[in-house]
């Protein structure tokens, strides 16, 4: 993967499936101007349309993807997720952070990506897609091991 957090290129992993939800973006820096304020709410269509004419690497930030039919109040989120709240994804119980969210990207400091998702069909498109890619719950498993 040339840039691992180019959006663009792990919906193409996701074969338009991303255009199903409401994305809600938190946390975030990247490499565009494109996006001003502090927490956005897209469409899983507009947020396909940015991030495939544009080029963006986020530097950091979390993408929550939502069921469409779930509303979402950005003035008054109950859980809004963050990179450095505490928030872990080493040991067994590695979830989204917003127990709505169905799937959630977390860009890393430019550096690597981590991608979870409620919905097998999702990881198993990522996964195959790219193959090099490592399941965070068997890699924190042999972490523990070690």
């Amino acid at each position: 993967m040339p840039l691992h957090t180019d959006i663009k290129l792990i919906f193409d992993a996701l074969e338009g499936r991303q255009r199903e939800s409401n994305w809600l973006i938190t946390e975030h820096e990247a490499y565009s101007d494109i996006f001003k304020e502090k927490i956005i709410l897209l469409s899983g269509d507009e947020l396909t349309d940015i991030v495939t004419h544009n080029k963006i690497q986020f530097i950091w930030g979390i993408l929550s993807a939502f069921d469409k039919s779930i509303d979402i109040d950005i003035t008054n989120l109950s859980v809004i997720p963050t990179i450095d709240g505490g928030w872990k994804y080493g040991g067994e119980d590695v979830h989204t952070q917003h127990p709505l969210a169905i799937a959630e990207i977390i860009c890393v400091d430019s550096s690597y990506t981590i991608f979870l998702s409620k919905d097998e069909d999702l990881s198993n498109r990522f996964l195959r897609h790219y193959s090099d890619a490592q399941d965070l719950h068997q890699c924190n498993r042999r972490l523990e091991n070690k």
